[in-house]
C-alpha cells in the first residue's frame, strides 16, 4: 500500500476532481439524497428512511418496523427505541412507494455501501432469501434499477485530511445531522452543495 501523503498537486487535482463531481451529480435531474437509520452494524436493517430531492424537500420520509431488536450502540445515536416501532409498517410494506421513489434514480448516500447493502438485505429478507447468503437475482434485480453514489470519498479528498495508516484520504463523519434521516440526508446535501461551490479553500463542514 502506497502511504505517501498527497503532494499539494495531487490533492489540488483530487479537491477539483470531487468539486467537478458534486457539481455533475447536483445538475442530474434524476439525483435524490436518502439516508438510513438502522438496527445497528451487526446485519442491520432500517428503522427510518428518508429521502429528498436537490432542494431539500422530502419524497419519502417514514419510520420502518425491523423485525428484530435495536442494538444499545445504534439506540444512543438515533434514540429510536423498539418501542417507537411497535405500529409501523415493514419494509414489504411499504415497497411500492420506496420502489416509486427510487427506481431508475441516482441515490446519493453520506456511506452509500452502507445504505445500499441495508436495502439489498431488506429486499432478500422480503423476497424469502437469506439476507447475508447467496446473491438472489430478483433482489439484485431491484438494486440495478439505481445508481447508486457515495458522499462520504470524494468529500474526503475535498478535505484532503490523509490517514497514513489506510494510505488513503481520511473519512470525515457527516456533521450538522440530527440523527434523524430526514436530517442527515439534508446534512448530506449541504455536504454536496459546499463541494460544488468551495474548490479553492478548505472545505469546514
Amino acid at each position: 500500500m502506497d502511504t505517501t501523503h498527497p503532494t499539494p498537486k495531487q490533492h489540488a487535482h483530487d479537491r477539483a476532481a470531487a468539486t467537478a463531481w458534486a457539481r455533475n451529480v447536483l445538475a442530474d435531474p434524476r439525483s435524490v439524497v436518502l439516508d438510513l437509520e438502522t438496527t445497528g452494524l451487526i446485519s442491520p436493517y432500517a428503522v427510518e428512511i428518508a429521502v429528498i430531492d436537490l432542494t431539500g424537500r422530502p419524497l419519502l420520509n417514514r419510520r420502518l418496523q425491523p423485525g428484530r431488536s435495536i442494538e444499545p450502540e445504534a439506540f444512543a445515536v438515533h434514540g429510536i427505541a423498539d418501542a417507537d416501532l411497535i405500529n409501523e409498517h415493514t419494509f414489504a410494506d411499504l415497497f411500492d412507494e420506496i420502489d416509486d421513489t427510487l427506481g431508475g434514480r441516482t441515490v446519493l448516500a453520506y456511506n452509500a455501501p452502507y445504505d445500499a447493502e441495508v436495502l439489498r438485505r431488506e429486499c432478500r429478507r422480503m423476497y424469502g432469501r437469506d439476507p447475508d447468503g447467496e446473491p438472489y437475482p430478483a433482489a439484485d434485480a431491484w438494486m440495478s434499477r439505481t445508481t447508486w453514489a457515495c458522499i462520504m470519498r470524494p468529500y474526503a479528498a475535498h478535505r484532503g485530511d490523509w490517514n497514513p495508516a489506510r494510505g488513503a484520504y481520511r473519512w470525515p463523519r457527516l456533521r450538522g445531522g440530527t440523527h434523524t434521516a430526514l436530517g442527515d440526508a439534508r446534512a448530506a446535501l449541504a455536504v454536496l452543495q459546499t463541494m460544488a461551490t468551495v474548490s479553492d479553500d478548505r472545505c469546514t463542514l
